[in-house]
């Protein structure tokens, strides 16, 4: 691979990351220059964005079409000098990054103010071109130790070989999951900056909701937990002990209106039915551990959509239950679209289509097939496929020549 490439951007004007590559940290500078390599940043360009990852170092700007990238495996010296100087940088930072290439290059990139953040990438810029040297090292010697094993022994056959074989997969799998862990712990360690300054920012947010409630912490508390339920969707999640005691009816009823809520976009995105136990999961992730509905529940509570005049439905198919939008006796629209779209389908790609049980995928099929809106055929591979009925439109027409 080259030491220097260009590297395109993203709609959000981002370089594109490769498969496995991990984002460590990304600043912006004030520029940043190329000496030495023929690149769009041989000239110097003000105002540009770096990033780091656990393979390069990206520099892109607004006036550039991709960004820059260079190889950590080609980073020979990584240096950070302030500049002391009468210039615009004066008390800036400047960063030197020397580059094994042919030509040498030198990726240069300055700051106007020795920020913290512009130190702290710096040093993180070195330790990812050390570990990424090191790991580097590391492959190379297991190369070169299992080439050796390999010529070492004598060769093998039947039992034996297979024996050798095995051995050697289970040692490879073990370096490679050595290797792996390590990358993890090496992750955590740069991810304890951002664990610290979000906990910084927690502390700060909840002294600030205690000084507007006057210091009240459960208040505080029990505004963070409705933050969190409306992120999940749950604007005020009900519990049994928010109903008085025996009252059953009461709390199944709020909770048929709160599951209603909960599902009816839900339903929409999944081509306008769900499965109990898919519903029963996404509520449920919604909610605080001590607050977990039981599947009874939850399905007498749905049981109450008729008789409550909400625009859901449930009713019991082969395998357990399906959840609806609509009423029974009329077929999904999204269904009848997308078969006018393919042509046809089957009730496996419809499953597959939307995610759903065969069963639910087949009463779906059955339905708009009742109303007259499909019908079905064999395609000559045994497979049954679903069209749009058009004998109605024939029908019509016979009346019509009759």
């Amino acid at each position: 691979m080259p030491a220097v490439e260009r590297v395109p951007l993203t709609v959000a004007r981002r370089p594109q990351l490769e498969d496995g590559e991990v984002l460590v940290r990304s600043i912006r500078a004030c520029s940043a220059v190329l000496r030495g390599h023929a690149t769009p940043l041989a000239e110097e360009r003000s105002d540009v964005y770096v990033t780091l990852t656990n393979r390069r170092l990206l520099v892109s700007s607004e006036a550039l079409s991709d960004a820059v990238g260079v190889r950590l495996a080609n980073v020979a010296d990584v240096r950070a000098e302030g500049e002391t100087g009468r210039s615009l940088f004066r008390l800036g930072l400047l960063l030197r990054v020397m580059v094994e290439a042919q030509p040498p290059a030198r990726l240069q990139i300055r700051w106007r103010k020795r920020k913290p953040e512009a130190e702290l990438f710096a040093r993180q810029l070195r330790e990812t071109t050390t570990r990424c040297h090191q790991l580097l090292r590391q492959e190379a010697d297991s190369l070169e130790d299992r080439d050796s094993r390999r010529r070492q022994v004598a060769p093998l056959a039947g039992v034996q070989a297979v024996r050798a074989a095995q051995t050697l997969q289970l040692r490879t799998r073990d370096e490679a999951l050595e290797r792996a862990f390590a990358d993890t712990d090496a992750l955590f360690c740069e991810a304890s900056e951002l664990v610290k300054m979000s906990q910084r920012l927690k502390e700060i947010a909840l002294a600030r909701r205690q000084a507007e409630l006057g210091a009240d912490t459960e208040a505080a508390l029990l505004f963070q937990f409705r933050d969190l339920m409306q992120e999940f969707g749950i604007l005020s999640p009900i519990q049994t002990d928010s109903v008085p005691s025996g009252c059953t009816d009461e709390f199944l009823e709020q909770l048929s209106r709160e599951c209603y809520e909960f599902l009816e976009p839900r339903l929409r995105a999944h081509g306008g039915a769900l499965s109990l136990l898919d519903a029963f999961v996404m509520y449920n992730s919604s909610r605080a551990t001590s607050a977990i509905v039981s599947a009874w529940d939850m399905l007498q509570a749905c049981k109450k959509w008729e008789s409550l005049r909400l625009s859901a439905s449930i009713d019991e198919i082969e395998g357990g239950y399906i959840i609806r939008g609509q009423q029974l006796d009329q077929p999904s629209e999204a269904l009848i679209a997308e078969v006018e779209r393919r042509g046809c389908i089957s009730e496996f790609e419809a499953a597959e289509l939307w995610n759903l049980p065969v069963p639910l995928a087949r009463q779906q099929l059955a339905t708009a097939e009742a109303c007259g809106r499909l019908c079905r055929d064999d395609d000559g591979t045994g497979m049954i496929r679903y069209f749009i009925s058009h004998f109605e439109e024939f029908i019509h027409q016979c009346e019509a020549v009759a």
